[in-house]
């Protein structure tokens, strides 16, 4: 089935379990016969998450968090991310991405959206696609510079800047 295939994480998707983060494992492990609850533990650690914890007290970043914990532990064949950095700790984020590359290496589809060059720089194993002015680019990553995109961004920046500071 689809729910046992696929986990999407997606900013503008809004995710509600009435349990504990202790008790959550119970009612996934029926869905996921692959279900890792030390991997489910060792992520919600990382994030200084407390398992007694509801998950309808946690803010939102948080449960972001706790389903990142969720998708790693239940060994679904395709996990889609958006914009994961956006709530993932730095110190937690190396991590994260070391296991989606084991993940990756066992046969499971990987599809990220990411705003931040360095994600596509460091984790991207396939294809790159970049869509600009509503047209989809597949990006050469053997010719991908990144020190020129990265200085066309910060050029960008600095006129959206001056603009702002115009507009008051």
């Amino acid at each position: 089935s689809l729910i046992t295939s696929l986990f999407l994480i997606s900013e503008s998707i809004s995710y509600e379990f009435p349990s504990t983060l202790k008790e959550l494992p119970k009612t996934l492990k029926k869905h996921f016969e692959n279900w890792d609850i030390a991997v489910y533990s060792q992520f919600l650690n990382h994030f200084g998450i407390s398992s007694d914890t509801r998950f309808s007290q946690l803010n939102d970043r948080q449960k972001k968090q706790v389903l990142c914990a969720i998708s790693l532990a239940s060994h679904v064949p395709v996990l889609v991310y958006e914009n994961v950095e956006s709530f993932l700790d730095p110190k937690v984020e190396a991590l994260f991405y070391d296991y989606l590359r084991i993940r990756s290496q066992m046969g499971a589809t990987i599809i990220m959206s990411s705003c931040r060059v360095s994600t596509w720089k460091n984790h991207a194993s396939y294809d790159l696609y970049r869509i600009k002015e509503g047209r989809l680019y597949r990006i050469d990553q053997e010719k991908l510079n990144y020190k020129a995109w990265v200085k066309q961004k910060e050029r960008i920046y600095e006129l959206e800047n001056q603009l702002n500071a115009i507009a008051y």
